[in-house]
């Protein structure tokens, strides 16, 4: 193999003109789209992977003398929910009145908020 002149192109040393020909540069066009293309498809996932939520099953709760449907709420709702809307998810998926009357022995099925 015949070696030409030493050739230095960012860090690559290249002793023949077959492999220089080889390493070209990268237009900087080509760079930017393909840092927009992994930039967006990273964010797709992230977008994605945020709108999975993470199912758990529900509890089976049965109210206990002295139970509110409030502190029921309060009892099983996160600390990033409102109770108020806690109350109301627990009134609709129990279809009980807007009263929000409960006795003592009724079984509630409550998500977690």
């Amino acid at each position: 193999m015949k070696t030409h002149e030493r050739h230095d192109w960012q860090g690559i040393t290249c002793h023949d003109a077959a492999s220089y020909q080889q390493v070209k540069p990268v237009s900087w066009k080509k760079r930017m789209a393909v840092t927009l293309a992994a930039t967006l498809a990273v964010g797709m996932l992230a977008g994605w992977a945020a709108t999975q939520q993470v199912t758990t099953p529900p509890a089976v709760y049965t109210v206990q003398a002295g139970d509110t449907l409030w502190s029921i709420a309060e009892r099983f709702a996160t600390e990033d929910v409102d109770l108020r809307e806690a109350y109301w998810q627990i009134m609709q998926d129990n279809g009980l009145n807007t009263d929000g009357v409960i006795q003592p022995g009724q079984q509630l099925v409550i998500y977690r908020y």
